[in-house]
């Protein structure tokens, strides 16, 4: 059963509609209201916003790992609670704690982390705003002059706070969607409890294509599929297996040896083939060498801070060149770029240019560059197909910041 929580707390920007607050039955909080939007915690607060600050409520002594000793709210997706939440409420909601705010068509997941007056709900950091689709500046870009009007969600989740995982823009949105289930791990089906050890391509007499599931020498069930992505999402339900390629002669279409290394000369296709060929074994990797005791709701989904992790492991797995394991370069995106640049690579500044094996760099600035990933194919003028470790396999990623931090340049290889 539901519960309203009835208290006169105003959007902040928009008389025009009363917030509500509703505890809803899984023990989620759901307010519907404005987002004003809050600067707090950026460097340079109090001259974007006239009643911002530098400080906010997370702090270092919270156990923050972000930019500088507070949430810059440029960087980090935040939203706010009044200051007498737990006395009007009795839902205790910790610093940290992970929401889903959502507007219209778009979401992102945020992190408590400042807590405002006792009369106003419905505040949210310059980066969670942007990333629902309202653009909060002036003309100039030099002030922070409007919010989000009433109609924004947020769906908290109480006690939820790991601040070891929401480290950054891409790790916060990661925990989210794991926390939410948005992302959650393809489940196999009629497993039969079985550990599935292998999996076998192959076609029926009839040439339908069908894989064979393994437990050791023996066969469990058969899975029969029409569409590469089908194929696609039941290999994924089995990271651990090794996939096999049978009845050569009778090639299946658009099914690759996830196995066999594609040799090429080209370093930049060398290495994208083998991440789509073998996603399974660079997790594999990461997990080996960068994880230790990996949780495992990450198993399946992304592996915390990462990202690198994985463009260098597979590097390291095609046998070309790559930062030595647990070095800086290795962990650091700003090392890993450095380290790249000295080895010759070429730093490709047109959006429009890439090709399969660029190694993106994103992040909210040029100056606070956070996540990297590879280039596969673009969808369309703001999407594309890249590996990384938010998503297990073939992933859709916004090239222009929509939910994450935009695409700033990338790395070519030589």
């Amino acid at each position: 059963m539901t519960t309203t929580i009835n208290h006169p707390w105003q959007n902040g920007g928009d008389p025009s509609s009363k917030p509500e607050v509703i505890v809803l039955t899984n023990g989620h909080v759901l307010i519907t209201s404005d987002a004003d939007t809050d600067a707090d915690g950026s460097p340079d607060a109090d001259q974007i916003d006239p009643s911002g600050q530098k400080e906010t409520a997370l702090g270092i002594d919270n156990g923050w790992q972000g930019d500088s000793e507070y949430v810059n709210a440029r960087n980090i997706p935040y939203f706010v609670l009044p200051n007498n939440w737990y006395a009007i409420t009795n839902v205790e909601c910790r610093l940290g704690d992970i929401a889903k705010l959502s507007y219209r068509d778009r979401i992102v997941y945020a992190i408590y982390a400042d807590v405002g007056p006792a009369s106003i709900i419905g505040e949210a950091s310059i980066a969670a705003v942007e990333s629902l689709g309202h653009n909060p500046w002036d003309s100039q870009h030099t002030k922070v002059v409007s919010g989000i009007p009433h109609g924004v969600k947020y769906e908290i989740i109480p006690q939820s706070s790991d601040l070891s995982q929401t480290i950054n823009f891409e790790t916060i949105q990661a925990y989210g969607k794991a926390r939410f289930g948005d992302t959650a791990a393809p489940t196999p089906i009629d497993n039969s409890q079985a550990a599935i050890t292998w999996l076998e391509l192959s076609r029926l007499p009839n040439g339908t294509p069908a894989v064979i599931a393994y437990a050791g020498s023996r066969p469990q069930f058969t899975r029969y599929y029409k569409t590469k992505e089908s194929l696609i999402a039941f290999l994924q339900a089995f990271p651990n297996a090794r996939t096999v390629l049978v009845a050569h002669d009778k090639p299946i279409p658009e099914c690759p040896d996830y196995d066999k290394i594609v040799v090429t000369g080209d370093p930049a296709k060398r290495s994208v083939s083998y991440f789509q060929q073998n996603y399974g074994i660079v997790r594999a990797e990461v997990e080996r060498w960068f994880i230790d005791d990996i949780p495992e709701r990450w198993s399946s989904n992304a592996v915390t801070n990462g990202c690198v992790a994985h463009q260098v492991s597979c590097l390291k797995l095609c046998g070309l060149p790559s930062p030595p394991l647990d070095t800086v370069p290795s962990v650091n995106v700003d090392a890993f770029v450095k380290w790249a640049l000295n080895q010759g690579w070429e730093r490709v500044l047109d959006i429009k240019g890439l090709k399969p094996g660029d190694i993106c760099v994103s992040g909210p600035s040029k100056a606070n560059l956070d996540h990297v990933y590879c280039f596969v194919e673009y969808i369309d003028d703001d999407n594309a197909h890249v590996f990384h470790n938010q998503v297990y396999g073939l992933a859709v990623r916004s090239l222009v910041g929509n939910g994450c931090g935009p695409w700033q340049f990338a790395l070519r290889m030589r």
